[in-house]
């Protein structure tokens, strides 16, 4: 009774993290040992097919006292698909990336009555490789970057929105911490950290874009001849530009800025871009010095005239 040798195989047709994502199908074919003992089960190579991912697992569902259980797993997917990934964590229809994903990650799920996504903790490193977009207006703004940062802004036939991504992450109460994150679609390359809140579907990343084009070759004309001025001061550690950017917003139309001449240059990434602008340090001293005018002009005209004197 110490230890009994378990087999078998599960089928979950809706498997979900709740309260957020899609159910996808889940099949396993397990091989277990037993301790009869306490109930403690430790888990030979378990083979789970996630939607088309298949899933390797090793590890432990060991009992606590007075709290319930602890799952400790080693996982590796070499062979998984980043759209299945996505379903489990993103409420939508239809995921916003697909392509082949690489993921080794060491999951905790310690005992306690919160729902999984809320204890789970998930930490590893995942890879993607010819990423595709299932927004048309995504693969759009993501061809255009990469057709200005080859230093080809007016081909039109020139650029790519197919991507490849790499990062360590850690996955604690639905926000999943990146660090070391790169992002790359031809010709330009972004490196990142940052957080996405599961729960929320909001984004707060930072970090440097890297141009293969000079700055005076992401645009034509007049432009292009007078950016040829300040090339020399973008061009660092290898790229033919390096600019400090941010990543915020919703998940769904998330906003890229780009710090440059003082100034911080916003643009949409999803849906239009009527949320396009920029603005610099010095707009709140302008903002702070015209609310003064006002109210200065505002306490002049307030002020009481003197009275005519009596006859």
């Amino acid at each position: 009774l110490n230890e009994i040798q378990v087999k078998g195989k599960t089928d979950t047709p809706n498997f979900s993290l709740d309260p957020v994502g899609h159910p996808v199908p889940l099949h396993t074919d397990f091989s277990a040992t037993v301790d009869g003992t306490d109930g403690d089960t430790y888990l030979h190579p378990v083979k789970a097919t996630l939607g088309k991912s298949v899933i390797n697992c090793e590890g432990s569902v060991t009992h606590v006292p007075n709290q319930g259980h602890l799952i400790q797993l080693n996982v590796d997917a070499p062979n998984a698909r980043i759209e299945d990934m996505l379903a489990l964590a993103i409420n939508s229809d239809k995921p916003f990336m697909m392509g082949p994903a690489r993921i080794k990650a060491k999951l905790t799920i310690p005992p306690g009555k919160m729902k999984v996504l809320q204890k789970m903790i998930l930490d590893g490193k995942v890879s993607i490789e010819n990423a595709n977009w299932s927004d048309p207006k995504v693969r759009d703004k993501l061809e255009s970057l990469s057709r200005h940062a080859e230093g080809k802004p007016s081909d039109e036939d020139a650029g790519s929105s197919v991507a490849n991504l790499t990062s360590d992450f850690k996955l604690d109460k639905a926000v999943i911490n990146f660090r070391n994150l790169t992002f790359s679609v031809p010709g330009a390359n972004l490196d990142l950290a940052g957080n996405y809140d599961i729960g929320e579907g909001t984004l707060d990343f930072n970090g440097h874009l890297r141009l293969q084009a000079k700055l005076s070759q992401t645009v034509t004309g007049k432009k292009s001849f007078f950016l040829k001025a300040v090339d020399p001061f973008f061009s660092k550690e290898g790229a033919g530009t390096l600019l400090p950017i941010t990543i915020t917003g919703k998940r769904d139309a998330p906003t890229l800025g780009v710090s440059a001449f003082h100034k911080t240059f916003k643009r949409s990434l999803g849906g239009d871009d009527k949320g396009d602008s920029s603005s610099d340090s010095d707009d709140k001293g302008k903002d702070d010095k015209g609310k003064d005018a006002k109210d200065k002009s505002k306490d002049l005209s307030a002020k009481p005239t003197k009275s005519e004197p009596k006859n």
